[in-house]
This record gives C-alpha cells, structure tokens and sequence, in this order.
C-alpha cells in the first residue's frame, strides 16, 4: 500500500513539475532579466541558474506539499475504509461465531437423536403396555362384576337354602317328634287313641 502511494505521488510530482517548468517560461525571463541588469554575461548566466534552481525549489516544495496533503486525504480516506472494512469483517467473524456455536448446538443434538430413539421405543413400548394393561384391567373389572352379580346371586340362593333349610329343620324336627311320640306308643294305644 505504501508502494501504491509512493508510486503515485511520484507521478503526480512528475506531471506537476513538468507543467509548472513548461508555464513558468516567462517567469524564469523575466527574473533573469532582472538579475541581468548591472551584471556581466558568466554572472548573468549563473545568477539566472540559481533563480532557476529556486524557482524550480519553490515549485517542487509546493508540489511536494499538494502531493503531501493529496497522499494524507488518500491515507484518511483508505483508513476509513479499511475501518469500515474491520467493521465488516467483525461483523461478519460474529455472525461467524453464531454460526459456529448453532453447528455446535446442532452437532451435540444430532449425537443425542441415537438416545432420543431409543427412548421413544422405550415410550412407545410402555405405552402400548399400558394400553394393554388397561385392557386387561378392564376385562379384568368386567370379570369382577360378573364374579360380584354371580357371588349375589350365591348369597341369594345361599339365604333362600338356609330359610329353606331352617324350614325343613322344622319339618324335620316335627317329623322327628312325631316319630318318637309314634315310637313311645304302643299297640294298646291304637285301640285308645290319646287326645291331645
């Protein structure tokens, strides 16, 4: 970057001098017409070549100061832009980053999707058990309510049994008096009935 504006401040200076030696022809007679008065032709000559030389100094020093001033506008105007471009390339090396710690993100998720799955066939399985464990649950309540209308219905025939048989207890223990009271009887007995 250096060489790019050395480069072109040397052309610059190059084409300045050469204009301003090529316009200063009537300036540069009329200094040595003014150094030649009073003065021989040798000294008129170099007294010509040293107005010359300051001329040429003052044009090259004024040159040099545009081409100065011209290089610092072009060195501001480059450190804005390589500002601007540090901007950019911070900008850019953020979302970089983000982008970087997303891929991270997702990388460390992809390598759980292998224990994701087996737990969803783990779910899935205890979920279908469940369901046939509702089921069986439900068959199983339905069985219970059988057993429970069949149990009544035992409890039903058990109380009709036991008051039957509390009847034929009586019937029996009737019929048990009565075959004793027969028993105690004798023959004679049958000729005279007892009253009772």
């Amino acid at each position: 970057m250096e060489n790019l504006a050395e480069s072109q401040f040397n052309r610059i200076a190059n084409h300045d001098e050469s204009v301003a030696v090529q316009g200063l022809d009537d300036l540069f007679q009329w200094a040595s017409e003014t150094v030649a008065e009073g003065l021989d032709s040798r000294s008129r000559k170099a007294k010509d070549q040293q107005v010359r030389r300051q001329v040429l100094n003052i044009i090259h020093r004024s040159a040099d100061l545009q081409a100065k001033a011209k290089h610092a506008d072009e060195l501001a105007y480059l450190q804005r832009r390589v500002i601007a471009l540090q901007a950019v390339v911070s900008e850019r090396t953020d979302e970089v980053s983000n982008l970087k710690q997303a891929i991270m993100v997702q990388y460390f998720g992809m390598q759980r999707i292998p224990q994701l799955e087996e737990r969803i066939i783990q779910l899935e399985t205890e979920r279908l058990q469940k369901q046939k464990d509702d089921e069986d649950c439900k068959h199983l309540i339905n069985a219970l309510a059988k057993v429970k209308k069949e149990r009544d219905y035992l409890e039903e025939l058990v109380t009709t049994n036991e008051s039957e048989n509390a009847r034929l207890a009586n019937l029996l223990k009737e019929a048990r008096e009565e075959v004793t009271v027969l028993k105690n009887r004798r023959w004679w007995h049958l000729l005279f009935p007892q009253k009772q």
